[in-house]
Parts: C-alpha cells; sequence; structure tokens
C-alpha cells in the first residue's frame, strides 16, 4: 500500500481511496479529524504547562505551533465550539508570553 499525503493526490486507506485536504489530511469520519485536532491541542498545552517553569521559551514556542495548527483545523473544520477552544490556547499563549507566575500547576511552586 502507498502513502500519499500531497493534497489534491490519492490516497489509499483502508482499501479505499480518499482524496488529501489541503493541509496532507485525511478522516474517514469529522468526527475523527475534530477529535484528533483538540487531541493535538491539549497535549502541547499539557507540554507546554510542564515546560513554562524551566523553559518558558519552549513552552511559548508549543503553544504558538499549537495555536496556529488549531487555528486551521478549526477553520477546516468549522463548528461553532472550537472557536472557543482557540480562544483558550491563545489566553494561555498571552500568559506565556506576559512570563505569568505558574503557581502550583504541574507542580510548580512547591
Amino acid at each position: 500500500m502507498t502513502w500519499c499525503l500531497t493534497p489534491g493526490r490519492l490516497a489509499p486507506f483502508g482499501g479505499e481511496s480518499a482524496s488529501v485536504d489541503d493541509r496532507g489530511q485525511w478522516f474517514a469520519q469529522h468526527s475523527t479529524a475534530r477529535t484528533t485536532a483538540l487531541a493535538l491541542l491539549t497535549e502541547a498545552m499539557h507540554d507546554a504547562a510542564a515546560a513554562y517553569a524551566q523553559s518558558p521559551g519552549v513552552a511559548l514556542e508549543l503553544l504558538t505551533a499549537a495555536r496556529d495548527r488549531f487555528a486551521a483545523d478549526a477553520s477546516a473544520l468549522g463548528g461553532d465550539d472550537l472557536p472557543v477552544e482557540l480562544e483558550l490556547v491563545t489566553a494561555m499563549r498571552a500568559l506565556v508570553e506576559q512570563g505569568a507566575p505558574q503557581g502550583t500547576l504541574y507542580g510548580a511552586g512547591y
């Protein structure tokens, strides 16, 4: 089986051919695409929070990449609930950029 992640090209998955979107993604179901987008965002937010105390620059990079990717995902997927999640990661990124105190999140401050 050949995998092709070039936009506009056909990619066989599970014995079927489907077109990969402009971002190089293909999901059999819309809900799978939404779940994947949210999972990647959540994972990046977790990793950024865990890194923040020791490496705020790394945390900022993680959140910037996560925000940009999720903004593209939210735009492509649509839905009234995804912009709220984009606001959340944008707010978290702003806190990191401002050097906000972490408090006890992820064990910091103990």
